[in-house]
């Protein structure tokens, strides 16, 4: 989340959210040909990130990132907005429409025994005018 990777287009957002799923299948792959369990965070996220990067109506933002916090209850307005950032189609007022779907909706509760993932990944600190001021692009 720390790079500046946007897309410019639709066949770029499609082309990253397929090596999503590759990336998805592969780890589900790995851990069965280990013997092991397969991590119940890794494959989810990915094919959850890959839902909202390959989003067709960037009106409908605000539904996906609802799903990713019921989902993932630790994920943090700066990790939606570096995930917007990557799409590179995201308008302001659609932007300010997702971000606000994280306050408006109710909070959810962490699964019991469900580890905390968002919060182990450092997001890019957006400039502070950006989240709710409107100023971003």
């Amino acid at each position: 989340m720390q790079g500046r990777l946007v897309c410019r287009g639709p066949d770029e957002r499609n082309q990253a959210a397929e090596r999503m799923q590759q990336d998805a299948t592969q780890l589900r792959d790995l851990f069965l040909d280990l013997g092991l369990e397969e991590n119940v965070h890794c494959a989810p996220v990915l094919l959850t990130l890959r839902k909202l990067l390959n989003l067709r109506d960037p009106t409908m933002l605000g539904l996906e990132v609802a799903s990713l916090r019921q989902q993932f209850p630790d994920v943090s307005e700066e990790h939606i907005s570096a995930l917007l950032d990557l799409r590179g189609d995201v308008s302001r007022e659609q932007r300010l429409a997702a971000l606000s779907s994280l306050q408006d909706g109710p909070q959810p509760s962490p699964r019991a025994g469900r580890r905390a993932l968002f919060s182990l990944v450092p997001a890019p600190t957006p400039s502070p005018s950006c989240l709710f001021s409107g100023s971003c692009a």
